[in-house]
């Protein structure tokens, strides 16, 4: 995770170094990816063997963790809108190549910085929550970036948009690591795709949604979008936190930063690697079917009419 995040901030600081309008920065990337196979193709350790997942069902998913797939989504909305227009909206406001650089690596390193705090801080508390709370800051972060008058955000804005990231890049992986928390072992690998599939469809939707916004209000508008979009997901999850209990923190998985990226990432985690082994007690979580089967039996029993 930290390479990760690593290397691509040090991607942004190479533009500072290349001329991007040329194709041979990208063409070394392309060989440099493809070398780096290399090494783990020559590598004389046996293939482990491969288990097929139990699939999980996107509709069946939604049923089962709704506030993980609505997180997730809402995690696209978001990064999607980040990677495609966030550069842009530097450009629009006067910013050098350079400076526009520099920017980006800041959110992308305030993603690889705030993870594991955060991951920690919800491995305490109800992952629901902790993911309102970072909405709300992220919505303020926002709203800040457009409210505060150019004198005052100019000395801050490295700080806001580096808190920003570390907010947005979060969101992923703890909707991920909640599903884990309401599903069996052997569904993890199922759910990561439908939880990746549903970011997918938010990061190929946010760069479409964004520019309306971004056309009624100027450049800043894109930190309005961030900001409605932190706000909508903070009041679905209060919504959702009063119709599901919290899953006990005896039952919570160790919290795992993962990039939204592919679901091979899953088949890396512990919590996979239950097949044919007795199912540790940090593990037995009670069946999600169970959960959704009681709410919608309490949904059927509330009174009418409130």
């Amino acid at each position: 995770m930290i390479l990760l995040y690593g290397s691509l901030a040090l991607g942004q600081l190479l533009l500072k170094q290349v001329d991007p309008m040329v194709l041979t920065p990208f063409a070394l990337c392309a060989m440099a990816a493809t070398l780096s196979v290399v090494p783990l193709a020559l590598s004389r350790v046996a293939t482990p063997a491969m288990v097929a997942p139990q699939p999980v069902g996107v509709l069946e998913l939604v049923r089962l963790t709704p506030a993980g797939m609505g997180s997730s989504f809402t995690s696209g909305l978001i990064l999607g809108a980040i990677y495609g227009l966030l550069p842009l909206y530097f450009t629009d406001s006067g910013a050098s190549l350079s400076q526009v650089a520099d920017m980006m690596a800041l959110v992308i390193l305030g993603g690889m910085c705030l993870q594991y705090p955060i991951g920690r801080a919800s491995d305490r508390y109800d992952r629901r929550l902790v993911i309102l709370l970072l909405c709300a800051l992220l919505t303020l972060i926002a709203l800040l970036m457009v409210l505060l008058p150019e004198p005052w955000r100019e000395p801050i804005e490295g700080t806001l948009v580096f808190l920003l990231g570390g907010m947005a890049f979060s969101i992923y992986p703890l909707s991920l690591s909640h599903a884990c928390d309401e599903l069996r072992p052997d569904q993890v690998l199922g759910a990561n795709q439908g939880l990746l599939l549903a970011y997918s469809l938010g990061a190929m939707t946010g760069p479409l949604l964004a520019p309306f916004t971004m056309a009624t209000f100027g450049p800043q508008g894109l930190f309005v979008y961030f900001a409605l979009c932190g706000l909508l997901l903070s009041a679905y999850l209060g919504w959702r936190r009063r119709k599901r209990a919290p899953i006990p923190l005896t039952e919570h998985q160790v919290f795992m930063p993962v990039p939204p990226n592919t679901p091979m990432t899953a088949e890396l985690e512990p919590r996979t690697d239950l097949e044919g082994e007795a199912v540790p007690a940090s593990y037995a979580v009670p069946d999600a079917e169970e959960r959704a089967v009681s709410e919608e039996g309490q949904e059927r029993d509330a009174p009418q009419g409130r």
